[in-house]
């Protein structure tokens, strides 16, 4: 009887041990902390009321250099699910993401997989945008079965949107005359990977680095070789790089925004992911299509 009972304890010790999610009272939504602007925009059109959601990173902060307070890491081991994008993006993340998990937060790294070559800005590809989505709405009807019908509906709702502005950006570039695009740093690869552009770039992946005067110099040159009439800045950033390329070669600036937040006034507008990348289709259209 002694040898049973003590089998049990182990067993349920093992149990105990092995649970992946904190228990939680009936009808008590989920908390869910996501890193980046168009997660929490994927997590919202997904999970809508069902959850309470807190994005992270405030728009017109830096996401590759923000660190987390300890306030905010002690919100982040009591929540439900924890969303990032990964990738080197948010390098904090990815050091805390197996201390997380054994706090029993449910861990979702988004570009697992989906991201290479230390770029992270895979959601400025509505493919693979759709794949991030995909992972958050697997997380919360793994963690949240109960409102999983709810989920599954506006997934594939969502996911239907994806797949309509993949055909608009396939449709319209399709017929591009140009096929290089200047950017002031390097956020576009996966987009200009899927639709055939080629991103030249003033700066590297962080936005916060700058080109050396050779750096410019070669954009320059390349500008006035291949007949370049547009430079694409970003609005939530400073636009002097865009400034200077435009003076020295008489070109014009458009917008190209990496959606990584929105500004008070498009927040008023009512603009989203989608309103964004429906923008900058807008920009590479009149930028390349003759």
């Amino acid at each position: 009887m002694k040898r049973i009972t003590i089998i049990l304890i182990a067993v349920l010790m093992l149990m105990t041990g092995c649970a992946t999610t904190k228990p939680r009272t009936e009808n008590e939504k989920l908390n869910v902390y996501i890193t980046t602007y168009p997660l929490y925009d994927f997590t919202m059109k997904i999970a809508g009321d069902c959850i309470n959601a807190t994005q992270i990173i405030p728009t017109g902060v830096d996401a590759h250099e923000y660190e987390p307070s300890p306030h905010l890491m002690a919100e982040l081991e009591r929540s439900d699910v924890f969303v990032f994008n990964g990738g080197g993006l948010e390098a904090w993340a990815e050091r805390v993401e197996d201390s997380l998990s054994n706090e029993g937060v449910l861990v979702v790294n988004t570009g697992e997989g989906i991201a290479k070559n230390n770029d992270p800005h895979i959601w400025l590809s509505p493919v693979r945008a759709k794949q991030q989505a995909e992972k958050i709405y697997k997380a919360l009807i793994k963690d949240d079965p109960e409102n999983a019908d709810y989920y599954t509906e506006n997934y594939k709702a969502l996911e239907k949107r994806f797949d309509d502005l993949d055909r608009k950006y396939r449709e319209t570039l399709s017929k591009a005359t140009y096929r290089d695009i200047i950017t002031t740093h390097a956020a576009f690869a996966y987009l200009c990977e899927d639709y055939d552009l080629n991103q030249v770039s003033i700066t590297g992946v962080s936005p916060g680095s700058e080109p050396s005067p050779g750096r410019m110099a070669e954009i320059i040159k390349f500008i006035k070789d291949n007949n370049i009439g547009y430079v694409f800045f970003e609005p939530l950033t400073t636009p002097r790089l865009a400034d200077t390329i435009a003076n020295e070669t008489g070109i014009e600036k458009l917008v190209l925004d990496p959606v990584e937040g929105l500004t008070d006034e498009q927040k008023a507008r009512g603009e989203d992911y989608f309103s964004l990348m429906e923008e900058n289709l807008e920009n590479l259209k009149k930028a390349l299509v003759k």
